[in-house]
């Protein structure tokens, strides 16, 4: 059986906070702790708020994967803030390189960006 955690919140840059929260306790059940713990949060907060304007909720779901945890981060529109569209690139690309890559799948329904990391050492 996989385990997997969702949180759902609305496009509003007020809960991003919640989101960060929920990611860091979502990682450290999925065996990804301290400092991958940190760099997921980032990277769910730069994805999350490149989906505000989008207008609708934002998902943030976190699974089990081999070796460690899959993330995405789903909202509907297109991933391009008031921030401009190089600093939305420069924010993913950051936490891209922290995690080791980042995707972003855009389609009718919206966007779905996603990032892996690995499960702390034992």
């Amino acid at each position: 059986m996989t385990r997997r955690f969702a949180l759902e919140v609305p496009a509003d840059s007020d809960y991003l906070t919640m989101a960060r929260l929920f990611v860091g306790a979502a990682a450290e059940e999925l065996g990804c702790g301290g400092d991958t713990a940190d760099d997921l949060r980032l990277a769910v907060s730069e994805a999350a708020g490149a989906l505000i304007d989008g207008g609708g909720p934002i998902t943030v779901a976190l699974s089990a994967e081999d070796a460690g945890a899959a993330v995405a981060v789903r909202g509907p529109g297109r991933p391009v803030g008031d921030a401009g569209v190089g600093n939305l690139v420069l924010g993913l690309e950051l936490a891209g390189a922290l995690l080791g890559g980042v995707t972003i799948d855009e389609s009718e329904s919206g966007t779905v960006i996603g990032f892996s990391a690995p499960a702390d050492a034992e």
